[in-house]
């Protein structure tokens, strides 16, 4: 027997019900990321979000595809083509959502499908379709149809009826997804409907103007020898995804410590207890850990096409015949970062390309595990070994989703999932750190060698409410490590109290290397103070931050209030002082907006100048 033919209406239902089950599939899985970290109400508050958009679909649909055959064809050829477009828009940045867990803002979503798609877009082309024209012919097609079936149901007081409710919780849904009362307490990539947070945070392009200071620089750093010559190899491990109080948190039980080799050398090293990252995203972290300045505060990498205002370490070691060299598990593609890395001056540059390209990833879906980075890390050194070097050495399998290799093992050190899976990842991590160590203690050049132990940023479980890193500015996310190890035991150790930032990375490791650093806006090293720190979100106009020693101040722009926290009595950053502080909050907000707006304009001014030779 045949099936039963279906009406065009409950075909238009079934796409609606289709799309919507699999984009509550996606969520759901997201959802673990916060599953043991927020409550059921706020869980039911996304769904929430999340069904609005389908259920606006649905009654919009249904209501003006009322019973009438006046311009049914039109009608239904209308519905159909606004569904495909609002579904696979949907259904794309659900996706992509779902694969990278961030926020899915206007200028983010056309800068995945700029990298990831190869399409050449005009930004400002098509923010102009999506915020003006878009909703301009949605908005006259919709009150257009809308006249016209109120008109067709003129001598039927039901049908007009039934068709003035589905069109009044059409709007109703519409506008809730818009309006989120508790998901502010959810990270901010998940906590949006997708597609509706497309729309609304285009509305918030202006927060990213700034006023351009037009001799606003960077001169280039001048280095000079302080000794008669460098002496030492330079190493710096960078940990993807670290809170700095690892070490100390796990210390008590060090039979228990996720890093015990980490933690003992610690012991032997100078340790800043009080140092940040300067944007919590990987990429960008390179740029001030290796060059001393500030990333851009845009969505994308553009200095690894258009260069970087500065002379970066590797550049800098290479002019006093030392080899330059990085290694890293991800593929090289990954945020432009193997060019980015070209532009710092790495003569040499491993990543997943290299590691046995025939070869299947593991076990993470992203990149190779460590110990493939670290078996071409130890051959490259047995090669070079009697010479002088810098080395970068990028450990990615801490970063989510905190997948390791089964063969590592797997220790309860939290009772929360996803907290337990990242310290399991570091205990990994550790592991591969020490074989590094040891291979240097092989080939006889551990006590030449000077390493800098780093993570790229931290990451947040929950604190707060929020997750992952991309756009969190406290200090479970803020806050990284950053340890100095001499191999000859040399070198100062203890605890160093004040506070530092990625941006002082590059002056002190040049101090300890016999160089010294100067230039307009060069930060102080380490071992002359500086006590403060500048940081942004990865996301643009999401939130920044300034750090002394006593204050942390947040601007959170359009999202929240500011907020200002004492961190010697308030190390946790509950407890908001920016209503009973107003001056302290005021001046640190004063110093935050300058140095970010010369930093800005300090990089489009270079970008300006340097314009015909970057084209080229």
């Amino acid at each position: 027997m045949l099936p039963r033919r279906i009406s065009f209406n409950v075909f238009v239902y079934l796409i609606v019900f289709l799309f919507g089950t699999f984009s509550f599939a996606l969520k759901f899985q997201t959802l673990q990321l916060v599953q043991d970290s927020v409550s059921p109400l706020v869980i039911l508050d996304l769904l929430r979000s999340e069904s609005s958009l389908y259920f606006f679909l649905l009654f919009f649909s249904s209501a003006l595809l009322s019973k009438s055959s006046h311009y049914l064809i039109v009608r239904r050829v209308f519905v159909f083509s606004f569904l495909v477009i609002t579904l696979f828009s949907a259904y794309s940045l659900s996706i992509f959502e779902f694969l990278s867990s961030e926020s899915v803002s206007l200028s983010k979503g056309l800068y995945w499908l700029d990298e990831n798609k190869n399409m050449s877009l005009e930004k400002e082309s098509v923010v102009i379709f999506l915020l003006y024209l878009l909703p301009a012919l949605l908005l006259a097609s919709v009150l257009f149809v809308f006249f016209f079936c109120l008109g067709l149901t003129n001598e039927n007081s039901s049908g007009r009826k039934h068709f003035l409710i589905k069109i009044g919780l059409a709007v109703l849904f519409l506008i809730m997804g818009f309006v989120s009362p508790v998901q502010k307490v959810l990270p901010y990539s998940i906590s949006h409907n997708p597609l509706l947070y497309l729309f609304k945070s285009a509305l918030n392009e202006d927060d990213q103007q700034f006023e351009r200071i037009e001799n606003a620089s960077y001169a280039d750093w001048q280095v000079t020898i302080k000794k008669r010559h460098p002496e030492k190899n330079l190493v710096i491990v960078i940990l993807d995804s670290m809170q700095s109080d690892v070490l100390k948190v796990y210390s008590p039980d060090e039979s228990q410590h996720p890093m015990p080799y980490l933690q003992a050398l610690s012991q032997e090293s100078l340790v800043f207890e009080q140092a940040y990252a300067s944007v919590p995203n990987t990429s960008k972290a390179l740029i001030p850990i290796f060059c001393g300045i500030l990333p851009s505060l845009e969505l994308g990498f553009p200095e690894s096409v258009n260069g970087l205002a500065v002379s970066c370490l590797p550049e800098i070691m290479n002019r006093y015949f030392y080899r330059s060299v990085f290694f890293q598990g991800e593929r090289a593609q990954k945020d432009g970062r193997g060019d980015l890395l070209k532009q710092m001056g790495f003569q040499e540059i491993f990543s997943a390309e290299t590691y046995r390209p025939d070869k299947q990833f593991e076990s993470n879906p992203e990149r190779f595990d460590d110990e493939y980075t670290l078996d071409y890390a130890k051959s490259w050194v047995s090669r070079n070994y009697n010479k002088r070097f810098v080395m970068g050495f990028l450990l990615s399998n801490n970063a989510y989703p905190y997948q390791v290799p089964a063969k590592s093992g797997f220790t309860t050190y939290s009772t929360q999932k996803s907290r337990n899976a990242h310290l399991n990842a570091l205990h990994y991590s550790d592991a591969v750190i020490k074989q590094l160590l040891d291979e240097f203690k092989q080939k006889g050049i551990y006590q030449d060698t000077v390493f800098v132990f780093l993570s790229a940023h931290g990451e947040a479980f929950g604190e707060h409410g929020l997750q992952q890193h991309n756009n969190v500015a406290y200090n479970q996310v803020s806050k990284v490590l950053f340890m100095i190890h001499d191999g000859a035991h040399l070198f100062e150790k203890g605890i160093g109290n004040t506070t530092v930032s990625q941006l002082q990375i590059l002056p002190s490791v040049l101090n300890v290397l016999g160089l010294e650093a100067s230039g307009r806006a060069l930060p102080e090293s380490v071992f002359q103070g500086g006590n403060r720190a500048i940081g942004s979100c990865y996301e643009p106009a999401t939130c920044q931050f300034y750090a002394d020693s006593n204050y942390k101040y947040i601007d959170n722009f359009n999202e929240k209030s500011p907020e200002l926290f004492n961190l010697e009595m308030d190390p946790d950053e509950k407890n908001n002082l920016v209503l009973e502080k107003p001056d302290i909050a005021e001046s640190m907000r004063f110093v935050l907006e300058s140095q970010m707006q010369f930093h800005q304009s300090a990089l489009q001014n270079y970008y300006d100048k340097n314009a015909e030779e970057i084209s080229e």
